[in-house]
């Protein structure tokens, strides 16, 4: 497990060790916003292991004030999906030498993404919100009132949340045309949402503003819960049988998981 945070690392390995006393677990520092930290925490990973079977990349922020990372990059397209994308390519290596021990497909890579990609494409001509010109093709759709509200100059979060899980997905769907061909597939899900101050680093309680939240929670499959069952969702995606059949594959050879949700 990764986190920018130790005491939540340790918190949730005395957890893991309280219900699996024989779980091995291992944690590294690694801070998604710092592509110096995704590399010292990816030399970290590969001194414990050689082989990964699954990556969960789920860790990620929402602000509607504009941010950039250590790299200068608009936080949450530069964490969201620039860190992670970061942090995959690194760990190639070890993907690649657990799919040559799995069967095809048990070796995964899951990237969480949202129903929030819906607000915007990828703005390639301007990712970081600067006002320069974009295409009519990256241009986001018809906003309702409440998502417009967090425009910031050129910035508004929601759009920027929007492009970032729309890159989540993209990456899902490269990583399967490049990989699957040597054993390794990879999917973009979007894990349900829920109502939580401390889902986002800004402390703000402003997931799924719609102007018709009953809808919005029916089209979605939306669960409503506390923090204790918020990763659920990707949890059961991974090990389902609509995902390749590969909940046997799961119980099969899988030695090394590595988990990247925690703030």
């Amino acid at each position: 497990m990764a986190s920018r945070t130790q005491s939540k690392l340790d918190s949730v390995t005395t957890s893991i060790k309280d219900a699996y006393p024989k779980a091995n677990v291992h944690t590294v520092i690694l801070d998604l916003t710092s592509q110096e930290s995704v590399e010292r925490a990816t030399a970290q990973v590969a001194e414990v292991t050689d082989s990964l079977d699954i990556i969960i990349n789920n860790a990620g922020i929402m602000t509607l004030k504009k941010e950039v990372t250590a790299e200068g990059i608009e936080a949450q397209f530069g964490a969201n999906h620039i860190g992670h994308f970061l942090l995959t390519n690194l760990l190639m290596p070890q993907i690649l030498t657990a799919a040559k021990l799995n069967a095809p497909g048990s070796t995964r890579i899951v990237n969480l993404t949202s129903l929030g990609h819906r607000l915007s494409p990828v703005r390639f001509h301007d990712f970081n919100f600067e006002g320069k010109p974009i295409p009519s093709e990256e241009e986001h759709p018809p906003l309702p009132p409440a998502f417009s509200k967090g425009a910031d100059g050129p910035y508004n979060g929601y759009v920027s949340y929007g492009q970032a899980k729309t890159a989540n997905i993209l990456f899902s769907v490269q990583l399967t045309k490049l990989l699957k061909q040597q054993g390794v597939v990879s999917y973009a899900v979007h894990p349900g949402c829920e109502f939580l101050a401390s889902n986002y680093h800004t402390g703000v309680e402003l997931l799924m503003h719609c102007s018709n939240l009953d809808r919005a929670r029916q089209e979605s499959r939306c669960r409503w819960r506390g923090s204790n069952s918020s990763h659920e969702p990707v949890l059961e995606e991974s090990r389902s049988g609509c995902l390749n059949n590969i909940s046997g594959c799961a119980r099969s050879r899988a030695r090394w998981h590595v988990y990247f949700p925690i703030s």
